[in-house]
């Protein structure tokens, strides 16, 4: 019987610390996970659904969830990223692996061209910084698509 895992949320300007209390962390280990950690940061700090919001959740070495940040909050339908304001945080937080999620507020999961290049950018810079890329999600408010095969 598997129990469900508790965790204490913390906010913070948009930056959500997640700490276990006591139990053993859980791990990210699909996308389904990903998608519940990433909604719920989303939920909690009321993220606006209309406009693109490019985030990082922070792993640790086993896949546990250690933060989740907000990097960037774009418009309808774009958004600016940059490999050095994604890093920043994983590297303040001492991350071992991240996963790289932003929205389609149009709800159609299909990656752009522009999204898929991104993710090479940011595959290309984690293998030079020691932090894998190890997934790249789209999220809409009802499902989650991952484009990391396309890369």
């Amino acid at each position: 019987m598997s129990k469900t895992p508790r965790y204490k949320l913390t906010l913070r300007r948009c930056h959500l610390s997640i700490i276990h209390d006591g139990d053993p962390p859980f791990t990210v280990d699909c996308e389904d996970t990903a998608y519940t950690v990433i909604s719920a940061h989303f939920k909690k700090c009321r993220v606006n659904w209309s406009v693109e919001n490019f985030g990082i959740l922070c792993l640790n070495s086993r896949g546990a969830p250690m933060a989740i940040e907000i990097i960037s909050t774009g418009i309808l339908s774009a958004c600016l990223v940059h490999p050095r304001e994604v890093f920043r945080p994983a590297i303040a937080h001492s991350t071992a692996q991240l996963i790289s999620f932003h929205n389609h507020p149009s709800g159609d999961p299909t990656p752009s061209g522009a999204d898929i290049s991104l993710g090479e950018r940011l595959n290309a810079c984690g293998t030079l910084l020691g932090i894998p890329v190890i997934d790249h999600l789209i999220v809409t408010d009802s499902e989650c698509s991952s484009f990391m095969d396309r890369i």
